[in-house]
């Protein structure tokens, strides 16, 4: 293992320890949005004039590892009992074991 690998336990005991931890306090809401300033504000906001659009999609995990035991399961099904293919028969989707 190197220097950056947690194994599983080490994984959950990180977590335990960090869930509740907030270092503006334990009353404070907002979380990582007290990193955003007025300036970056505005800057968002002539992004929304200019109908700039960004994706905040993350990707889907599907490798199992010590921080995600269960990861995604990517199927392709078949909707109908058509035997003839026909436009959107086939339709993607992602569960969770």
């Amino acid at each position: 293992m190197t220097e950056f690998e947690l194994s599983a336990a080490e994984f959950r005991d990180l977590y335990q320890r960090v869930q509740h931890t907030s270092r503006w306090g334990p009353a404070d809401r907002r979380g990582a949005l007290n990193y955003i300033s007025p300036a970056q504000v505005v800057a968002a906001a002539s992004d929304v004039a200019r109908g700039r659009t960004v994706s905040l999609a993350a990707p889907v995990e599907s490798q199992a590892s010590p921080d995600n035991p269960d990861p995604a399961i990517h199927q392709m099904t078949r909707r109908g009992t058509s035997p003839v293919p026909c436009p959107g028969s086939i339709s993607p989707w992602t569960s969770w074991p």
